[in-house]
């Protein structure tokens, strides 16, 4: 089965400067799940949600989707396994680390980078919920 990365959109997204919080570090929480369409049986979706408040009072809220499409139809194996849980996130995540980074810099802040995310391991702990 031939997998591609088709595209990648914002559904919702909130930036604010935040003067009345001075927390002094940077704080991230990130979330995904995985979405099937039911109309479109070679299609899913990877929905990650971000939750950032940074060292400069700046607070993001995101909500992220990148869409795949499969050469054949997805079926109970294919859901089943590592690639939408583990893989596809893999593949979308640094998609989305440099979308914030872009917003950030060009919105006048100083540039907020995400660190790497091993998502192997967030997967083994049985979590798709996590602080960066």
């Amino acid at each position: 089965m031939n997998i591609r990365l088709a595209h990648s959109i914002v559904k919702k997204l909130e930036l604010k400067r935040n003067s009345d919080d001075d927390s002094g570090e940077d704080n991230c929480d990130l979330s995904f799940s995985v979405g099937y369409d039911n109309d479109n049986e070679k299609e899913f979706a990877i929905f990650f949600f971000v939750q950032l408040r940074s060292q400069a009072n700046l607070k993001i809220e995101l909500e992220y989707i990148s869409y795949f499409e499969t050469s054949e139809q997805i079926n109970d194996e294919f859901k089943a396994s590592h690639f939408p849980k583990i893989n596809a996130p893999a593949i979308a995540f640094p998609f989305l680390r440099s979308f914030i980074a872009t917003l950030t810099v060009n919105a006048g802040y100083t540039p907020v980078m995400l660190p790497s995310v091993n998502f192997t391991k967030v997967k083994t702990e049985d979590n798709n919920i996590f602080n960066l």
